[in-house]
């Protein structure tokens, strides 16, 4: 049943957001073409924190909006599919990435308010991207 809520929300980000990816590959080819950076959020379905951090941004579309509109926005469930970068386990962990899928600043991890999540993210990617974070052709 809590996969299925998990889902539910999953699926009401992408109705409303057209910019979410669930799937890397999707969202990494996305970032290349529109030249943002990509905000990763690793959850897992069977967390309860992640459960509320999807509830806290599912229930604030400005937050969504923001993230949607400035950022190849991926959510991968940790626990139905493998994570695409190196991380701990800790979930959730957010990180901000350029297309090389290089960090561009620590991550952050936890239930976190999502003022100090919107924070993080303005701090650590003002748009537009430098030309540099672009893959070579």
């Amino acid at each position: 049943m809590k996969k299925i809520i998990i889902s539910l929300l999953f699926f009401s980000f992408i109705w409303a957001n057209p910019h979410l990816f669930t799937n890397f590959q999707q969202g990494l080819d996305y970032s290349i073409k529109t030249n943002k950076p990509i905000a990763l959020f690793l959850v897992s379905s069977t967390c309860p924190h992640c459960r509320d951090l999807v509830n806290k941004i599912a229930n604030n579309r400005q937050f969504a909006l923001y993230v949607g509109n400035n950022f190849s926005w991926i959510v991968i469930d940790v626990a139905t599919q493998p994570a695409p970068v190196p991380f701990d386990r800790s979930v959730p962990t957010i990180m901000v990435l350029n297309q090389n899928k290089e960090p561009l600043s620590q991550p952050v991890k936890g239930d976190i308010p999502l003022n100090m999540l919107y924070k993080y993210l303005k701090e650590n990617c003002e748009l537009p991207l430098p030309k540099r974070w672009r893959l070579p052709n």
